[in-house]
Formats: structure tokens, C-alpha cells, sequence
């Protein structure tokens, strides 16, 4: 049985897929995913058939695990699948020899890039989904950290959150659509932050105690 891929997506924009990924997908016949990633690859004019994320993750699993069993099977997911994705529950029901791994671009590396900004110190943490207490393992820490948000836990309340806890001089960057036509980088104060209107998706970067 060949293996089936897991391939990163990049941040959004196109010219951040990596040709590797666009070489596996042109070689699979069938793609499973959120519409957004698989839609301009199973359109009318190719034969490769299309499954979106619907159902329970064990309902999505199980038709991966169908499929991929007779035809060339991708899963595409957005950012770098190490990253906060579906790889874990691959991982967790599939043996590593059953599948590979095609990297991308993760949507906070290119943030960084923009501002300049190495971030091999920094600690990532995500909220999306999650509850805010999450962000208490860094009341004593001086060190940066890259957020990623949703729609509840947005750069307001977490400006909020962070605020009681003595991080309000730090400096934060709000990265917006990354790669996207509409990409939006803005840099606060972290005390600030409760001027923004709630409910913006985003992924928030800040600076250690000591500065950039």
C-alpha cells in the first residue's frame, strides 16, 4: 500500500506553496481537506476528486483511511503540518511508515520575516480552541511568545489577560492575512490592545521583557 501525504499548505497566499507540495498534489488522484485548500485542485477541468473535513475527525479519518487504500491520497492543511494541524491525529491513527510529510510555510514564520525578526527563542502557543489559562505558564517568564488566536480568545481579551499579569510595556505586533491581498501588520503596546474590536483572527507576536 503506497503512503499517502500530508502536505503544509503555506500560509495562504500561493506563492508561498512550496514546488515540492504542488509536485505531490499534481501526482494524487484523490485530496482531502477544508474547501478553501483543496477547491483549486479538484475543479471540472482535472480528475482528481475532492473530500472536505466534515463529520467528526474520526468520520474524516476513517474515509482518509478508505480512499487511500486504492488511489494516491493528500491531505492538505494550512501552514506547516507540524504546526497545530492534523497531523497529530494522523500520527495518532496511522504508523509513520503509512504516510509523508511535505513541510510548509507556517503563517508566523512569514510574520516574522516581515517584521525582521528572528524567532528561535521565542515560545509558540496557541489559544485557538483553547482556554487562556493556557498563557499561564508565561506569568514569570521574560522570554517572547507567538499566539496564535481565534475568534473568543482574540488580541483584546488576551491583551487583557496579559495586562494583569504585568506584561503591559511589552511591545506587540497583530499580524493579519498573512500572504493574503488584505495582510496587515500593526504594532502595540500590549496595555493598548483593548482599543481593538473583538473577534479579529490573527496571530499576535511579543517581544521579550528586555526589547526586540
Amino acid at each position: 500500500m503506497p503512503a499517502f501525504h500530508v502536505i503544509g499548505m503555506g500560509p495562504g497566499g500561493k506563492d508561498y506553496i512550496l514546488p515540492a507540495a504542488l509536485k505531490v498534489i499534481e501526482q494524487a488522484e484523490v485530496l482531502f481537506g477544508v474547501e478553501k485548500l483543496i477547491t483549486p485542485f479538484t475543479g471540472p477541468e482535472n480528475s482528481r476528486r475532492g473530500f472536505l473535513f466534515t463529520g467528526s475527525l474520526e468520520q474524516f479519518l476513517d474515509k482518509l483511511d478508505y480512499h487511500r487504500r486504492s488511489r494516491r491520497a493528500a491531505v492538505l492543511v494550512s501552514g506547516d503540518p507540524g504546526f497545530y494541524s492534523l497531523l497529530g491525529a494522523i500520527r495518532r491513527r496511522f504508523p509513520p511508515g503509512e504516510y509523508e510529510v511535505v513541510p510548509g510555510l507556517a503563517a508566523y514564520q512569514l510574520a516574522c520575516a516581515r517584521i525582521g525578526l528572528p524567532w528561535q527563542e521565542y515560545r509558540l502557543i496557541s489559544v485557538h480552541g483553547r482556554p487562556l489559562e493556557k498563557l499561564d505558564s508565561l506569568a514569570d517568564s521574560d522570554e517572547g511568545v507567538i499566539i496564535l488566536t481565534d475568534r473568543r480568545n482574540h488580541p483584546a481579551r488576551i491583551g487583557e489577560y496579559l495586562d494583569k499579569r504585568g506584561w503591559n510595556d511589552r511591545t506587540v505586533w497583530i499580524c493579519e492575512n498573512i500572504s493574503g491581498p488584505h495582510e496587515k501588520i500593526e504594532e502595540y503596546r500590549i496595555r493598548d490592545l483593548y482599543r481593538l474590536k473583538e473577534g479579529t483572527l490573527c496571530l499576535m507576536i511579543i517581544s521579550p521583557a528586555c526589547g526586540e
